[in-house]
């Protein structure tokens, strides 16, 4: 596997297109370097690196957050592709508001909604 960096992005030569060979390779991997890793464990490691990624917006540092986020579905069972489909559906019939000084849009809440649809 190659990686070029191409102007302001990256392009990788070569991925993997069988993700069940892909996670069964991921499986062993975490269950052979961090046998003790717990939900709790995980998501402190992965503060730590949005800290990272927050600090360099490099592309390295948004593969360990993926793949701490992939390791936590593992340790709790879940199949973290699916999910965020799934919610990717939901965020698509929300409602999002202004985005603050940070210039994050977050969606309003149910309560929210009727006060902002009254106005």
């Amino acid at each position: 596997m190659a990686i070029r960096k191409r102007g302001r992005s990256y392009q990788i030569d070569y991925i993997d297109p069988n993700r069940k060979r892909v996670r069964k390779s991921y499986k062993r991997r975490k269950n052979a370097t961090f046998p003790g890793g717990t939900p709790e464990s995980i998501v402190a490691h992965l503060k730590k690196e949005v800290d990272e990624l927050a600090e360099s917006n490099h592309p390295e540092e948004a593969a360990d957050c993926l793949i701490l986020l992939l390791h936590h579905a593992h340790r709790c069972g879940y199949d973290l592709m699916t999910w965020a489909f799934w919610k990717f559906e939901i965020n698509k019939k929300r409602t999002w508001g202004q985005s603050d000084e940070n210039g994050v849009i977050e969606h309003i809440r149910e309560r929210e909604r009727k006060q902002h649809d009254k106005v």
